[in-house]
């Protein structure tokens, strides 16, 4: 069993630093240390890759996709338009969130899961919904799930990184939880 998870691991793994390589070999702009989990897209392909931009310490969750253009009037009036993409430093982007051209998420921010980015997020911010609409500072969030950990909320574990050396170890705790 712990072959076929180092065996899944590395695959992911590689995976992640192939959708790296290839979306920077197409032009798009990476920062260091960021993670692009699976099913990640650029909407438009290959070519669009060059409207992309991420900072440093960016986290792309799963099935996040960016869409760099419009062509809702193209059949009416052949209108189509382009927009850039940007994700600063230190972002979050939750699973299954949709950015759409022409947006600008400021460092430190985070975007939840299943959300739909139409305009710009700023800085130190968390933004959630259809379409994403700010509901939170970042440190108003943060005290908040500190309050959860501190009231020992029981929908949530909390993994006690002095007590758990590895994933694996925290994961094994957590099986009878």
């Amino acid at each position: 069993m712990r072959n076929f998870v180092k065996r899944l691991k590395y695959k992911l793994d590689s995976k992640e630093k192939n959708i790296l390589e290839i979306w920077r070999s197409n032009g798009a702009i990476i920062g260091d240390n960021v993670e692009i989990h699976e099913r990640c897209y650029i909407i438009g392909g290959p070519k669009e890759a060059k409207l992309i931009s991420i900072g440093n310490n960016v986290i792309l969750s799963t099935d996040i996709k960016l869409i760099t253009h419009d062509s809702s009037l193209y059949n009416y009036s052949g209108i189509e338009r382009f927009g850039k993409i940007i994700i600063e430093d230190n972002a979050f982007i939750g699973s299954g969130a949709v950015i759409l051209p022409g947006v600008k998420i400021g460092k430190n921010s985070i975007i939840g899961a299943g959300s739909v980015v139409t305009s710009d997020i700023p800085e130190n911010m968390v933004a959630a919904g259809n379409p994403a609409k700010i509901i939170a500072s970042l440190d108003e969030f943060n005290t908040k799930i500190k309050n959860m950990m501190n009231n020992n909320d029981d929908r949530w574990y909390y993994p006690d990184k002095k007590k758990h050396k590895s994933y694996d170890e925290f994961i094994e705790s957590i099986k009878n939880y």
